[in-house]
């Protein structure tokens, strides 16, 4: 999760479809899924030029 995330960096395309994977699986995951999911969906709704 965190490698997709680091790729939709450098290929913004993919922050919309990785977002909806997260939201998709966070209610059937483990706790470690969901703390690392809920920060990756934080992090995505910042806009690009805000990350770096």
């Amino acid at each position: 999760m965190e490698i997709l995330y680091t790729i939709s960096l450098d290929e913004p395309e993919l922050r919309k479809e990785l977002a909806d994977c997260i939201e998709y699986r966070l209610n059937e995951e483990t706790p470690g899924f969901k703390n690392r999911g809920l920060k990756i969906l934080k992090k995505l709704s910042i806009p690009l030029g805000k990350n770096s």
